[in-house]
């Protein structure tokens, strides 16, 4: 059905979406609660630069990580001079680039979770002895859990489309 390099393919596709997916959860549930609850100076600069990936072409966003991260880029001169570290044309760029064009369809998901839980959940586990970490932990992460959930499918989905 399928020949040996085929397979190869599809595993390493999976391999590369799986593994920017579990990363990309983390970051994006970070992302989205703060975006959610907190007022900071520059917070639609932030939203507008997690953003930039889903309205730039891929070959845009490809070239802007490649003058990035790239052995010339910005950061990827001193990873490479400084500690030796190439992030081109390795599993590890699959794996950032997949990041970075997922996270703002999972960071749009857990954002708009966290600001459907009611906040007098908190005032009440606040008047209850939890700490905010509690809280977090044990009233918004389950409530927002689906939304979460969510994000993450179509974080997979756009990493196993885009590779």
């Amino acid at each position: 059905m399928f020949t040996a390099e085929e397979i190869s393919v599809i595993l390493l596709t999976l391999k590369v979406a799986f593994t920017s997916t579990l990363l990309t959860l983390p970051l994006a549930v970070w992302l989205g609660w703060i975006l959610a609850r907190r007022n900071f100076i520059g917070k639609f600069l932030v939203e507008g630069l997690v953003n930039i990936p889903l309205v730039a072409p891929p070959v845009v966003t490809g070239y802007l990580l490649l003058m990035i991260l790239g052995r010339n880029g910005i950061i990827g001169s001193w990873l490479y001079e400084t500690l030796g570290i190439k992030l081109a044309f390795n599993f590890a760029a699959l794996i950032i680039a997949s990041v970075v064009v997922s996270l703002p369809l999972a960071v749009r998901n857990t954002k708009s979770a966290f600001e459907l839980v009611d906040p007098n959940y908190e005032k009440a586990s606040s008047s209850l002895g939890a700490s905010k970490l509690g809280t977090f932990f044990k009233v918004y992460l389950p409530l927002a859990f689906p939304g979460i959930l969510s994000g993450g499918v179509l974080a997979f989905a756009r990493s196993l489309g885009e590779f």
